[in-house]
């Protein structure tokens, strides 16, 4: 992979946060979707609206190279992603002891349930 091929790769600080990826925004459109099985009607709070689609969880690092990524049901508890997200690439996290992360709000309160390597938390880190 080139990103690990970087100097970047080598941060110990990552940026954790997720965002809407919209598939549909008819009903009619969402019934006939290819995507029906997998997609999801979700909230997302900094635009306040619903939507139809996936969430896009990243994780990288603070000059935004990124780390890895899942499209997900919006409806998936974002802590659980993330755990998901680290568990299945454990190299991620090899080497990187004091790794630190920067968490949007929304799963701050996941900070006693953080997978082994992972510790603490930026306060000045505003996401």
């Amino acid at each position: 992979m080139p990103a690990r091929d970087a100097s970047l790769w080598a941060d110990d600080v990552w940026v954790v946060d997720s965002t809407p990826v919209e598939c549909a925004r008819s009903r009619p459109t969402v019934q006939r979707s290819a995507l029906a099985g997998v997609a999801g009607y979700g909230y997302c709070a900094s635009h306040p609206r619903y939507f139809w689609g996936l969430r896009l969880h990243l994780i990288c690092t603070l000059a935004g190279l990124p780390i890895t990524w899942a499209l997900a049901d919006p409806k998936l508890d974002e802590r659980q992603v993330l755990m998901c997200l680290l568990d299945a690439d454990a190299a991620l996290l090899a080497d990187r002891p004091g790794l630190l992360t920067c968490r949007a709000p929304a799963i701050r309160k996941a900070a006693d349930s953080r997978p082994k390597g992972i510790s603490g938390e930026a306060p000045s880190c505003q996401l």
